[in-house]
C-alpha cells in the first residue's frame, strides 16, 4: 500500500535548487541540484536528486563536492519536509604550493589535493507552494578517509527552488 502512495505521488516537473552552504564566515561556500521530478500534492513522495558544489576555507584549502541523494518527501499545503541520505566524492586541496620529497629530490608542486568519500543524512524544509521556493537544509555528513579515520560535521544550507514547467 505504501508502494502505491509513493508511486501516485511520485514524479512531476524537474526542480533546480540553488544555494549557500557551511558557516557563512569561515567557510562560505555554494551549491546547485536537480531533482528530476517530483509531485506538489500533498502527502508522502519520494525524491531524488545530486548536488554539484564547493567552498573555501580561507588561508586553508578549498574544496569541490558531487552528490547523488534519494529519501522521502512530506508535505502539506504549505510547508514540505525532505529526508534524505546521500553519497558522493569529496575533494580538498590547499591554495598553495607544496613542497615534496622525490628520492633524494625536493621540489615544490601545486598540490593536486586529496579525495573523499561523502556520506549525508539530511533535513530540508521548503515552501511546497509557488514556482520560486525558499528552503533551509541541515546535513550530518561525514567523509573519509581524513588522517586514517573519518570526520564528521554539521552542515548548513540556505537557497531557492525553481520548479520547471511541465
Amino acid at each position: 500500500m505504501l508502494l502505491l502512495i509513493l508511486l501516485s505521488n511520485a514524479w512531476a516537473a524537474p526542480t533546480l535548487r540553488a544555494g549557500l552552504l557551511g558557516e557563512f564566515v569561515t567557510h562560505p561556500g555554494a551549491f546547485i541540484s536537480f531533482e528530476p521530478g517530483r509531485s506538489d500534492r500533498p502527502g508522502l513522495a519520494p525524491v531524488v536528486g545530486g548536488r554539484l558544489g564547493g567552498y573555501v576555507h580561507p588561508g586553508h584549502h578549498s574544496a569541490l563536492f558531487v552528490h547523488g541523494e534519494g529519501g522521502l518527501r512530506l508535505s502539506g499545503s504549505q510547508v514540505a519536509a525532505d529526508v534524505l541520505v546521500g553519497a558522493g566524492l569529496h575533494h580538498r586541496w590547499l591554495p598553495t604550493r607544496v613542497v615534496v620529497r622525490r628520492g633524494e629530490t625536493v621540489a615544490s608542486v601545486l598540490d593536486a589535493g586529496r579525495p573523499n568519500l561523502l556520506g549525508t543524512l539530511g533535513l530540508r524544509i521548503g515552501d511546497a507552494d509557488g514556482r520560486v521556493r525558499p528552503f533551509g537544509r541541515a546535513d550530518l555528513a561525514w567523509r573519509g578517509p581524513v588522517h586514517r579515520g573519518v570526520r564528521t560535521e554539521l552542515l548548513f544550507a540556505i537557497g531557492v527552488a525553481i520548479k520547471g514547467a511541465s
